[in-house]
């Protein structure tokens, strides 16, 4: 009886492993099945994000091919435009002028949202900058060169136009296809530099283009409501003979000659110190400031490259003899490390050790880093001190954050 139990006990433990191992090897293969389906479903959200990226591509490719086609019509429309307007004249100057007054009289003084010439031609707007370099490219159509050339400080102690040199008959002549005029003597148009050595001569032969689309007033007014510009009474304005004479910085923009940026100051208007700008990490403070101080719109661009290199002369007026003062500028960051500035004096002597500044990586620590030029005067009331750039490969710039001018028997 005892043997017919254990019997029964074995098999029934038997069972109960086969069992077991039966249940063990069926949820074993639900999982097995489980992950194979799971596996096709990730294959499939794979196939999936490939054919978006693929997609993705594709759009990419297409959105490329539709920007390129958009500069290949708007490139024929130019080339059709340029031919209608000078296909007849026969000389460069001939067709130089009438693609200037096309411009002069089609291209909004206004605004460009757009990046790139040939936007700002699709839109017809733009500032004198960008009026400069449609008139250039539409120039280039022709094989003639030419150039954006850069006036700064003009026409009032602080400001900056663009106008534009075209180069043919050897030389190169001087448009400005914004405030729309040239200036001509014995049939030619003048060059800048022809027009600086005898600004009165150049005045009586100022020639203006009469059409434009300028109006003054917001672009938000209604139109009706307001005037039209006159050009002749705008180039009159811009165009003065003390205008011309004293201005100083001026080059092609772009191009590697040194332009030496003027920045008169009179130390009258120090108390203690005198600021321009704020410390808040921003160049556009500083441009601002020197601006609306009638000192110079490009100081926060000044130190070293951007697209242009300059050299800050500043001319410091009404100066007490053997008295020390204090140039500070405070930087908050750079293009690169170790860039060469340097400074130089007439009139004074540069008594701070830190004659030379290098750009380091430190700019990038939050904190501004300050160039301290310490300078006592002889026994003149006016004098000069020109910081300049040792430009080489890679350019870069120095991002101007304050500037300071300080009586140092202020102690601060």
């Amino acid at each position: 009886m005892k043997n017919k139990k254990d019997k029964q006990s074995k098999r029934f433990l038997i069972g109960l492993g086969l069992l077991l191992i039966f249940l063990l090897l069926t949820n074993t293969g639900i999982q097995i099945y489980t992950l194979r389906e799971n596996k096709k479903e990730l294959g499939k959200i794979d196939n999936k994000l490939m054919e978006l990226r693929e997609n993705k591509k594709e759009l990419g490719d297409l959105k490329n091919k539709l920007t390129e086609l958009k500069k290949d019509v708007l490139s024929a429309f130019i080339a059709q435009k340029v031919e209608q307007l000078t296909s007849s004249v026969e000389s460069d100057q001939e067709k130089s002028l009438k693609i200037a007054r096309w411009v002069s009289a089609n291209i909004s003084n206004r605004a460009n949202k757009g990046s790139d010439i040939l936007s700002w031609f699709a839109h017809r707007t733009g500032l004198c900058g960008e009026r400069a370099w449609i008139f250039v490219e539409m120039l280039s159509y022709l094989n003639i060169p030419a150039r954006v050339f850069n006036i700064y400080n003009f026409g009032k102690v602080g400001g900056g136009h663009s106008g534009t040199q075209a180069y043919y008959n050897g030389q190169w002549h001087f448009f400005d296809v914004t405030y729309a005029g040239v200036f001509v003597s014995h049939g030619q148009v003048l060059s800048w530099d022809e027009i600086k050595s005898d600004p009165e001569k150049a005045l009586q032969g100022m020639v203006v283009f009469p059409k434009t689309i300028d109006r003054y007033g917001s672009v938000k007014q209604d139109p009706a409501e307001r005037l039209q510009v006159d050009n002749h009474k705008r180039m009159s304005f811009v165009y003065k003979l003390n205008s011309i004479r004293e201005a100083r910085s001026y080059g092609f923009y772009q191009y590697p000659d040194v332009k030496v940026l003027y920045v008169s100051f009179d130390m009258m208007r120090i108390q203690s110190k005198f600021l321009i700008g704020k410390l808040d990490g921003s160049k556009a403070d500083v441009n601002k400031a020197g601006m609306s101080l009638n000192l110079s719109e490009q100081l926060g661009d000044s130190m070293g490259n951007l697209a242009d290199t300059f050299h800050v002369t500043w001319e410091f007026r009404n100066v007490k003899p053997q008295k020390e003062y204090i140039l500070r500028y405070y930087f908050f960051g750079s293009t690169h490390d170790d860039l060469q500035f340097w400074v130089k004096s007439k009139g004074s002597s540069i008594t701070s050790s830190q004659k030379t500044f290098t750009s380091s990586s430190a700019l990038k620590s939050g904190e501004p880093d300050i160039w301290e030029i310490r300078f006592r005067t002889r026994d003149n009331t006016t004098f000069e001190l020109q910081i300049g750039y040792d430009f080489r490969e890679p350019k870069g710039l120095l991002f101007v954050d304050q500037i300071e001018i300080v009586d140092s028997s202020s102690g601060i």
